[in-house]
């Protein structure tokens, strides 16, 4: 893809100011404000409507196989659900409520201009907003405000990957969903940018501090657990011990600890995490039995 030319650190100074909102110093101040009125949002819209057993480091490899079953119920073509879709909307398509609320939660103006998209770099933060489309049964379409994380920056189009945590992805009731889920790449035309931000000071740490998990995953020998970078799971933990450390089988495949809470373990792909497959162990250094598994998961990253 061909990017725009990089402006001189001079001029990516002199036009930092210009990008909206900058982000508090927890990292939330974007997720909190558009959390805030997504609920409010939505509220007023549908009350207008109706342990893997333990052995040795060593243990023999299994092949690893889906955990899930296709269903053997056959359904009506006409009323099974269909993949939920959605479109990103620009400005001009926005309702006169929600252009209310944005003026409101971001004062200094939006959307972005040009000069500070061209300024933006990767982990900056984009909010969008996506409308599902009406499909089969689920006649009934909703809005929702998403952010997303700069990747790259193209000619015409913003490379980004949704951030958690997303909330109509999924058909309910009679309203559709829009299909786009937490982790996922998502390629978004310049005039589909409602705000731009970065994020500035000190970023929370701990559990929780990079969203809600998309997914808590038991220790299995032959699951694959297909996940997303930059989004946080929770690995359930069948018990923990001080001398615990963590193994995985290809040294490429980069990840982070976000924290834990009780027994369940936190973790997150990098972005520049190899793809494809890989077994993450969590292993007790035992002073007397030696290595001990405690818990084995299979992942297959995707891009």
């Amino acid at each position: 893809m061909a990017l725009r030319r990089r402006l001189t650190g001079e001029e990516q100074r002199m036009k930092t100011w210009q990008i909206i909102g900058l982000v508090a110093a927890t990292g939330l101040g974007v997720s909190a404000g558009i959390w805030w009125f997504l609920k409010r949002h939505l509220a007023k819209r549908n009350a207008d409507a109706d342990s893997g057993d333990a052995a040795a480091e060593g243990e023999a490899e299994t092949q690893a196989k889906p955990k899930t079953k296709p269903s053997r119920r056959v359904v009506d073509d006409e009323v099974s659900p269909r993949p939920a879709t959605g479109h990103l909307l620009g400005v001009d398509e926005l309702d006169p409520e929600l252009r209310a609320k944005l003026d409101e939660r971001f004062p200094d103006g939006w959307p972005p201009t040009d000069e500070v998209i061209d300024n933006l770099e990767p982990k900056d933060v984009l909010v969008v907003a996506v409308q599902s489309d009406p499909n089969g049964p689920f006649e009934r379409t909703q809005v929702e405000l998403m952010e997303v994380t700069v990747l790259e920056v193209g000619e015409e189009t913003v490379e980004t990957r949704i951030r958690p945590a997303v909330m109509l992805a999924e058909h309910f009731g009679t309203f559709a969903g829009h299909g786009h889920r937490a982790g996922e790449r998502l390629t978004v035309p310049r005039d589909k940018i409602l705000v731009a931000a970065r994020e500035s000071g000190e970023q929370a740490t701990g559990y929780g501090s990079k969203g809600h998990p998309e997914g808590r995953l038991k220790p299995d020998l032959t699951a694959v657990y297909k996940v997303n970078p930059e989004t946080p799971y929770d690995l359930i933990m069948p018990y923990r011990t001080d001398e615990m450390v963590w193994t995985t089988n290809r040294e490429n495949v980069k990840f982070m600890r976000v924290g834990e809470h009780g027994l369940n373990e936190q973790i997150m792909f990098c972005e520049d995490a190899a793809r494809g497959s890989v077994t993450l162990r969590a292993i007790d250094n035992d002073p007397e039995m030696g290595k001990v598994l405690i818990g084995r998961w299979n992942f297959e990253i995707s891009a």
